[in-house]
């Protein structure tokens, strides 16, 4: 191999590979920054974005918090900025270790990959993508099963036992981040499909020319026939140009992408005969992102233009696609999910952006629901996050404080743009305040909400031992329970019976007769003995803590 064949070489082989971070724009889209805290249970310390208080963990705000993306970005490339912060579980004791697990995602021995529900990328450096709070762990070895570890984001924190590490495992983001609000989707008039179109077969080596361009041959007539193109195939859709104020989807988060040519007809060549030295090759690239041309490059702008999002999701693209260089051919080639890599001779493969699927169709808006209710409104969970009554959304009637919702009350704004039921017909009663709990019965209602003619049922749980003491049933009418309260349960004893004597009962008072059960606590019964039987002791007796207390009996 010639030197000039080496410097060839070397200068596509770097073309392809990326260089270190070197970016400092903080991750954005819906979501991709989410809340992070760190959990313990026991001594077991966690860091994760899913509350883990089902599984007996408890949040420690101690620890301080921060903010962990969900997803990589192209902005901020997995391979070169970020990490994924695994978690693993020791199988000895089941304490957890977090880390980059860098052997191909592989746990360390003795430990076990859990996969969380939301996974969590941080930067290796701080600085990077915008990344300033650092992820402290802590060690602490407890004999036979070597060591355990917890987590802090605040360096001033310590765990009894636990040494701090000198370095942190990563960095992540301020809770204070300013994430921008991407949009819900953009309009399907801003989008235009990527095609792949091919130069003439007999262009081979650095002659083999791959262009992928939203432009047709009625478009840019002049490029088209500087060479012989083929269509190839439709790629993905991307964003033609910017939304406009008018737009009912906003999509604020678009990034501009570049076209470049390098056309070299080489020595003694034209484009329709290349000469020595010649190659040819599109490429295209985020402006923000420039490429500087290379050794024996000379690409100029094109002047084409077209857009895309840096996260999976935003604006509803969801579509990576991946950019390659043949370091034989000098050709640059893009691959979208769900294509095969293009194989030998190929270089790179990392995401620069995400597009929109070719089946991709905007999402619908419906009218705001014009009903009106007497003592209520309509209120809306909006489905996006930018824009109002976006399929999905749900409308909700809410009723003024002492109302509730009767009849049809809610809507649902469906994929056709309109609403399920088509209006909300419900309306807003007059409703009675449920009566406080009996901590030793249930108290039911005929219906939800307590509206007028609802009846509030008061049963005992344990009815060999209470019984309800006043009204057990109340009926709702304009606004208030008839009658105003309900009894209670309340300890009961059972009949008094004495041996050769004839017992009466009494309410607490003494004087009101009780001719039949329920006898309840504090109730007092007296005695008279049958003759020839005597009173010995005291003719009275009280029911106290479920039992008749009495010092007297009859005795002959």
């Amino acid at each position: 191999m010639s030197l000039s064949q080496v410097f060839v070489f070397v200068t596509v082989f770097l073309h392809g590979v990326k260089a270190q971070c070197g970016s400092t724009t903080i991750p954005t889209g819906t979501n991709v920054l989410q809340n992070v805290g760190v959990y313990a249970a026991n001594d077991i310390y966690r860091v994760s974005v899913d509350s883990l208080t089902s599984s007996g963990f408890t949040a420690l705000a101690t620890s301080g918090k921060a903010k962990v993306a969900t997803t990589d970005q192209s902005m901020c490339p997995l391979l070169t900025c970020m990490m994924e912060l695994a978690t693993n579980q020791k199988t000895s004791d089941r304490s957890i270790l977090q880390q980059h697990n860098f052997l191909g995602g592989l746990a360390p021995t003795g430990y076990t990959l859990i996969t969380p529900t939301t996974k969590m990328y941080c930067v290796k450096f701080q600085g990077d993508c915008g990344a300033d709070v650092p992820l402290w762990r802590y060690y602490k070895n407890v004999g036979i099963n070597g060591w355990v570890h917890a987590y802090s984001f605040d360096p001033s924190v310590a765990y009894a036992g636990y040494t701090r590490e000198l370095t942190p495992v990563c960095y992540m983001w301020s809770t204070t981040t300013a994430v921008s609000t991407c949009g819900d989707g953009i309009a399907a008039g801003r989008l235009g499909t990527l095609t792949a179109y091919m130069n003439a077969a007999n262009y081979i080596g650095a002659n083999r020319d791959t262009w992928f361009t939203t432009q047709t041959a009625s478009t840019n007539p002049t490029e088209f026939s500087y060479q012989t193109y083929t269509k190839s195939a439709d790629l993905t859709k991307v964003a033609t140009s910017m939304p406009s104020t008018a737009d009912t989807l906003q999509c604020n988060c678009l990034q501009k992408v570049v076209q470049a040519f390098d056309k070299q007809p080489g020595l003694f060549g034209t484009a329709l005969a290349p000469g020595l030295g010649s190659r040819f090759d599109h490429k295209f690239y985020l402006e923000s992102q420039p490429e500087a041309n290379l050794l024996f490059e000379q690409y100029e702008l094109t002047g084409e233009v077209f857009y895309c999002v840096l996260s999976r999701g935003t604006c509803g693209a969801t579509v990576a696609i991946k950019k390659w260089f043949n370091i034989f051919e000098i050709n640059t080639v893009y691959t979208i999910d769900g294509q095969a890599d293009p194989g030998f001779g190929y270089i790179g493969g990392h995401v620069l952006c995400y597009t929109w699927a070719t089946t991709y169709t905007s999402p619908v808006v419906c009218s705001v629901l014009t009903t009106t209710v007497t003592n209520g409104q309509i209120s809306y969970v909006q489905a996006g996050t930018t824009t109002n009554y976006l399929q999905g959304t749900v409308a909700v009637l809410t009723c003024s404080t002492g109302y509730a919702a009767s009849g049809t009350y809610n809507a649902t704004c469906l994929t056709t743009g309109v609403w399920s039921p088509a209006a909300i017909t419900g309306t807003c009663v007059q409703v009675c305040t449920a009566f406080n709990s009996d901590p030793f019965g249930t108290i039911t209602y005929s219906a939800t909400p307590i509206i007028a003619t609802t009846t509030a049922t008061l049963t005992c749980n344990d009815t060999t031992k209470y019984a309800v003491n006043g009204a057990s049933t109340a009926t709702c009418t304009a606004g208030a329970f008839n009658p105003t309260t309900l009894g209670s349960c309340t300890r009961t004893c059972p009949t008094l019976t004495i041996t050769s004597g004839t017992v009466s009962t009494f309410l607490a008072d003494g004087t009101t007769a009780v001719t039949a059960a329920p006898y309840f606590e504090g109730y007092t019964a007296t005695f008279t003995c049958t003759a020839p039987s005597v009173v010995v002791g005291t003719a009275r007796a009280t029911c106290t803590n479920g039992a008749w207390v009495t010092q007297g009996s009859c005795s002959s």
